[in-house]
């Protein structure tokens, strides 16, 4: 390792004294260079200058000899440019003179032709105003004898009209008589035929709304057997839960009053029964429109199908609702558990069959007669004119069917 070392430093001085002198020769070199250098740089400025002292005397001797020249040259020159001015002004006289006689010319022979053009556009327009005099003439003798003629065909026209007239006018009299009295026959049949299809539709209006009330009756029925039976079936589950009978809570204010108002409204079907007639006489002069209202009325009814089905799913909703009560923090002491709000009917369905036994009511009556306040009230109502169940009319809310009406 050691002698590897020696011979890696012994090389490596060999390399500097190299590299040393390897500078040295490039530095004289470098001296020799910039020497030869200078000594030529002052060689050529010598020689630059000799040459620009040369071209300096041969420039002014040039000059001079071009100046004495061209003083020389000036007289011939002007007396050149004067013969050239007198030459070109002769010429110019020339041509100008020659050009005048030449236009004068041209102007006596173009007059002339303009002379001759006019007499021959003079005699032209004369033939031509003598041809169209005499056509206008033969012109006026045709208009005349059309006129004579039109005149006769007139006169036997009108003979012929007043021929014609007096033997249709009968005719015509009794055909307008036969029209008139076919008229006042159609609309006296379409007048019994209107009025007797609204009777039918008003007819068979009448017996789906009794129906439908009939239907209502049923359900409200079935409902209110319904919730006993959950009253019943809570009170039985609150007994076994907490080991205390606890006696059974009233229904919501909505619900009874929705019972209330199911139970009044048994006289209404027959006051109903008894408008139609009053109002055929007001409504003979307007169109029969109404089989496709029975068509909608028959299609913006489907509430009391949604609460049977509602009502049939009601028992599973309000078995889970029992099954998951915990027992309160404060011991037994503590009121039962309030009744499953599945028990209660959904508000805009309470509120459309108010509105379908009450034929329409106000805002307020419908507040006080299912004892909800306002802020439900127009919940319920927005949702059912959004689904075009009901309508608005002078701050009356009525079903959609009864509106059309």
């Amino acid at each position: 390792m050691a002698a590897l070392n020696d011979q890696w430093q012994a090389a490596r001085q060999l390399r500097q004294s190299v590299v040393v002198k390897r500078r040295e020769q490039v530095a004289a070199k470098l001296s020799t260079w910039q020497q030869e250098r200078f000594v030529s740089g002052d060689l050529l400025r010598q020689k630059l200058a000799q040459t620009a002292r040369t071209l300096q005397a041969e420039t002014g001797q040039w000059l001079a000899q071009t100046t004495e020249q061209r003083a020389a040259q000036i007289p011939q020159m002007r007396q050149a440019l004067l013969n050239f001015t007198e030459q070109l002004q002769a010429q110019a006289q020339r041509l100008l003179a020659s050009y005048q006689a030449d236009r004068h010319l041209k102007k006596i022979t173009q007059r002339q032709h303009l002379s001759q053009e006019r007499q021959e556009l003079q005699d032209v327009v004369s033939e031509l105003h003598l041809s169209f005099i005499q056509d206008l003439q033969v012109i006026q003798r045709q208009v005349w004898a059309m006129q004579q003629q039109v005149a006769v065909e007139r006169a036997g026209y009108r003979q012929h009209q007043a021929l014609i007239r007096a033997s249709l006018w009968p005719e015509l009299v009794h055909y307008l008589a036969d029209l008139q009295t076919q008229v006042e026959a159609t609309l006296t049949s379409l007048t019994e035929a209107r009025q007797q299809a609204e009777v039918n539709c008003r007819r068979q209006r009448q017996q789906e709304r009794l129906a439908l009330s009939t239907r209502v009756d049923e359900l409200f029925d079935r409902l209110n057997e319904f919730r006993q039976q959950l009253q019943v079936q809570r009170s039985q589950l609150t007994a076994q839960v907490w080991g205390t009978e606890s006696p059974i809570s009233n229904l919501p204010e909505a619900a009874q009053a929705v019972s209330k108002v199911a139970a009044k409204p048994d006289s209404q079907p027959s006051a109903r029964l008894a408008s139609p007639g009053a109002r055929s006489t007001s409504s003979v002069n307007q169109p029969v429109a109404h089989p496709t209202t029975a068509n909608s009325a028959s299609t913006a009814r489907p509430m009391p199908l949604a609460r049977s089905s509602a009502v049939g799913s009601m028992p599973q909703t309000s078995g889970t609702t029992v099954a998951t009560l915990t027992p309160p923090m404060a011991g037994p002491q503590t009121s039962a558990p309030s009744a499953p709000s599945s028990q209660v009917q959904p508000l805009e369905d309470v509120v459309y069959n108010y509105l379908h036994l009450a034929n329409g009511a106000h805002l307020s009556e419908i507040e006080s007669e299912l004892g909800i306040n306002r802020f439900q009230a127009v919940d319920a109502l927005r949702a059912l004119i959004q689904k075009n169940l009901i309508v608005k009319h002078d701050r009356t809310y009525r079903i959609q069917e009864e509106a059309v009406l």
